[in-house]
């Protein structure tokens, strides 16, 4: 991945904690770090596939706004540097 910002770098990997607690019907996930991402899913495995389409979706735009990625313990960056 190229994240736009001061100077292109390039990502080998970026970890990102997903939450995810029963809910009425199935189950609800979010990730801390990335403000309003929530997803649902009928089981928890479909719960964390719909978080890791939706954390590709939100990162992608972070790098096409050129925004900073909300690195912090809930989300860490390895770089090939």
């Amino acid at each position: 991945m190229s994240v736009l910002g001061r100077g292109e770098k390039t990502i080998d990997k970026i970890t990102v904690t997903v939450v995810i607690e029963p809910d009425d019907e199935g189950f609800h996930g979010y990730a801390p770090a990335l403000k309003g991402l929530h997803v649902d899913g009928k089981t928890e495995e479909e719960t964390l596939r719909n978080a890791r389409e939706a954390i590709g979706v939100y990162l992608d735009s972070i790098a096409s706004h050129g925004e900073p990625l909300p690195i912090g313990p809930d989300l860490t960056v390895k770089d090939s540097s």
